[in-house]
């Protein structure tokens, strides 16, 4: 099994895609983990890689917000800057996750997953970095 260099980029899937995954290929979730990870680069791991994004999975590339989420517990909310106009604002009682452009309402999603979480955060990074 070749091993790669660490890099920053990973595949997100949820537990049961991991599940899937280990069923599918007859593999151990160390194997599974390896490759979403990219620490291998074996034809098992790119099998592995590509049947993680088939189900949904979502490439993390390094380029997800840093940005450090705060938490407004009287309100249930919370809320991520992106920059000084593009903001993502969860709700917790209504289980909705809003992409913000100065104020204006870009994307909505009611209880989102993981998965679509990252994939909200990732737009809000292409549309802060669409500004500079």
């Amino acid at each position: 099994m070749k091993e790669s260099a660490a890099v920053s980029k990973r595949i997100v899937v949820s537990r049961d895609t991991r599940t899937f995954i280990m069923d599918a290929y007859k593999c151990k979730e160390k194997a599974v983990w390896a490759a979403l990870n990219f620490r291998t680069d074996s034809p098992l791991a790119r099998r592995i890689r590509s049947l993680a994004l088939q189900r949904g999975g979502v490439l993390v590339d390094g380029n997800t917000p840093k940005a450090e989420p705060v938490y407004d517990t009287a309100n249930n909310t919370m809320m991520q800057s992106i920059s000084d106009s593009v903001v993502i604002v969860v709700n917790f009682t209504d289980g909705t996750a809003c992409l913000l452009d100065s104020g204006k309402v870009v994307d909505k999603l009611i209880t989102p997953s993981i998965e679509d979480f990252m994939q909200l955060q990732q737009q809000a990074q292409k549309l802060a970095e669409s500004r500079n």
